[in-house]
C-alpha cells in the first residue's frame, strides 16, 4: 500500500504511471485516495494512510482504471469515482480453481 501512496505521489509530481494488476487490494487502495482526494479538511485523515501524506491524496481526474478484455479497453470507474469491483471477481475465481484441476491432471 505504501508503494500504491508513493506511486500517487509521483503522479501528483507530474510524472506518468503505468500499473497493470489484478490485485484488488491495490485497487481499493486507488479508490481510498482518490476519495481523500475529495476530503475538504484532509489533515485529519492523512494519519490513516501508510505514507501520512497529503500528496498521495490523487484526484479522480488523474486516475484511469481499464479492463482489457477480448481485444478492447472499458472504463471501470464511474464519474463519481465508484469501481466496477465485478470485473475483478473471475479472476480470483479462475485463479482458485487453477489448483484443484492441476491435482487432476497430476495424477
Amino acid at each position: 500500500m505504501e508503494i500504491i501512496e508513493f506511486l500517487a505521489m509521483l503522479v501528483n509530481a507530474g510524472l506518468h504511471v503505468l500499473i497493470t494488476t489484478h490485485n484488488p487490494y491495490i485497487v481499493d487502495h486507488l479508490a481510498n485516495l482518490m476519495q481523500a482526494a475529495k476530503h475538504d479538511d484532509k489533515e485529519p485523515i492523512d494519519k490513516l494512510f501508510y505514507l501520512e501524506q497529503r500528496n498521495a491524496f490523487i484526484p479522480q481526474a488523474q486516475v484511469s482504471i481499464y479492463l482489457f478484455e477480448e481485444g478492447t479497453a472499458k472504463n471501470i470507474v464511474d464519474e463519481d469515482g465508484i469501481i466496477d469491483w465485478s470485473t475483478f471477481g473471475h479472476v480470483s475465481s479462475d485463479v482458485s480453481s487453477m489448483f484443484p484441476q492441476l491435482l487432476k491432471t497430476t495424477k
